[in-house]
């Protein structure tokens, strides 16, 4: 081991409560080191101490550095690594339980994977409560249990459902998103899924990049190709048919569309489907 790195871990298995630690430890990255791609079956919270780092989950990617913090969720795929030239020193906490879901939604982790807190060193502190807190009575165990509510507390706070200025993203963000979901079938423009958002389309704009990575129009375009896969694998669906009932009038440019993401065209990759 180089004197570099260091890696420290604890790893728990607390069944009873509502939320249980699983693993807690932090460490301070070689250049270019990673983890997947690959899943897990817990809520997985890391925040970068210093240093910088990719992250990486379907189709997103996100450039994280001293600040940031990211989440993983059971059974996403992900990918994350660190910088070739400064690598990341994090700090992370693995979770679950009947809470988890309701916590992270909470915390604004249903709209994007990524936080930022601008005091390093209380929400490194808050992990390393955790950290110390590992023993084998119900007493450390709920002590334990008590040090993860106390920090998801501070992440609703920071930036969650009780952060006025980011609920009003979020909420801005949710209503293009449903708007799209309801209207994707039909020529809908950006301006109008900004219309109907209640903002400008540049306002639009810069919520989805801060949000979710992703442009409003890239997201519809995404979403129309993802339900055009679904369509494809009906063989009583043709490429027109699946074309139009996505929005697109012109199936030449559907199709050209679609192999620029999927990387192969509607045809082989109906073919493929069988």
């Amino acid at each position: 081991m180089s004197e570099n790195f260091k890696h420290s871990i604890k790893t728990l298995y607390h069944e009873n409560l509502g939320l249980s630690v699983y693993n807690c430890g932090f460490q301070k990255c070689e250049p270019l080191h990673s983890w997947g791609p690959a899943i897990r079956n817990h809520f997985l919270l890391h925040f970068v101490a210093s240093g910088k780092g990719t992250l990486i989950i379907g189709d997103n990617r996100y450039n994280l550095s001293a600040g940031d913090g990211f989440v993983t969720l059971p059974d996403e795929m992900a990918y994350y690594e660190a910088d070739k030239n400064e690598p990341w020193e994090y700090y992370w906490v693995g979770f679950n339980g009947v809470d988890g879901v309701r916590l992270m939604n909470a915390a604004g982790f249903n709209i994007s994977p990524c936080f930022h807190c601008d005091d390093i060193k209380m929400v490194t502190d808050m992990i390393m409560e955790i950290y110390s807190a590992n023993g084998t009575k119900l007493s450390d165990e709920v002590y334990m249990s008590g040090c993860i509510y106390k920090f998801l507390s501070f992440l609703i706070k920071i930036n969650g459902s009780e952060n006025t200025e980011h609920q009003g993203v979020i909420d801005y963000v949710k209503l293009a998103i449903k708007y799209i979901e309801h209207n994707y079938s039909r020529q809908i423009s950006i301006v109008d899924i900004a219309d109907a958002a209640g903002i400008s389309r540049s306002h639009l704009y810069r919520l989805f990049m801060k949000q979710l990575n992703i442009t409003p129009n890239e997201y519809l375009i995404k979403y129309r190709i993802n339900l055009a896969c679904e369509l494809l694998k009906d063989r009583n669906i043709n490429i027109s048919e699946t074309a139009y009932s996505i929005g697109f009038t012109d199936p030449l440019y559907f199709s050209r569309v679609f192999k620029s993401i999927k990387g192969v065209s509607p045809s082989k990759y109906a073919a493929k489907e069988d």
